[in-house]
């Protein structure tokens, strides 16, 4: 008796695109476009494990081509954003440094104008000197740290001026005001029953008042004034009064 063989039925399974071979693609090609290493880097880590599942899957997955071609763009993605990145963000960061810089230095140079005014009062005061009388650098030394006079952290130079004018630098942006500027405290006198200070151009007593605000004691070292919102604060020499 023959033994006959049943015929096979059905097809064979047909082998299926690899889903991450087609995302590499994708990723690979927006990394490109974009320069960004957000697409270009997952576009290579699924193209290579793409290749990996579709050789291991036993001719069930395809979509090699696919893969290799993510891999080439990712790659190429990659390379683009290195390159480009930081010649889009280094100049950035280097005026954003620059702008940073130059303010710190124009803040210094302000302070420093504001030291030398205030040793040109103290020196007026102690000399007996009037309006219009100008001291020199050697003169407003004493009155300075280690007897070292100030200078321009941008190398500007400084004119001292006479007393009753505001001392300068040479660079334009280092004035002391770029509008209105609001007065400081320029000079303390300290006497047990006859204390006073200069703020801004006024020379005040307790009791009186500098745009709005109060001056409620004077000290050896600092000015203590109350704001028109009856909020006290102590000022020392250089401090604005706002």
């Amino acid at each position: 008796m023959n033994e006959t063989v049943p015929p096979i039925s059905g097809y064979p399974p047909q082998p299926k695109t690899s889903g991450l071979a087609i995302w590499s693609l994708v990723l690979g090609v927006l990394g490109i476009i974009c320069c960004s290493i957000l697409c270009a880097v997952p576009g290579v880590i699924c193209g290579h494990k793409a290749l990996s599942k579709i050789k291991h899957s036993g001719g069930a997955l395809t979509g090699e081509g696919l893969a290799i071609a993510g891999l080439v763009t990712g790659y190429i993605g990659i390379l683009l954003a290195v390159i480009l990145i930081p010649i889009a963000v280094i100049p950035n960061f280097v005026k954003a440094f620059d702008r940073a810089r130059d303010k710190a230095m124009r803040i210094e140079c302000i302070n420093k104008l504001r030291d030398i005014e205030a040793a040109k009062n103290q020196w007026a005061s102690e000399k007996g000197k009037k309006n219009g009388d100008v001291p020199t650098a050697q003169d407003l030394r004493p009155y300075f740290k280690n007897g070292v006079f100030p200078t321009c952290p941008a190398a500007g130079t400084y004119t001292i001026g006479a007393i009753g004018n505001a001392p300068t630098c040479s660079i334009p942006s280092h004035s002391q005001a770029g509008g209105p500027a609001s007065p400081y405290v320029k000079m303390i006198l300290y006497k047990p029953k006859d204390a006073c200070a200069l703020i801004g151009n006024k020379t005040v007593m307790a009791g009186d008042n500098v745009q709005g605000f109060t001056i409620v004691a004077i000290g050896t070292n600092s000015v203590t004034v109350k704001s028109p919102t009856g909020v006290k604060k102590e000022l020392r020499l250089g401090d604005v009064l706002k």
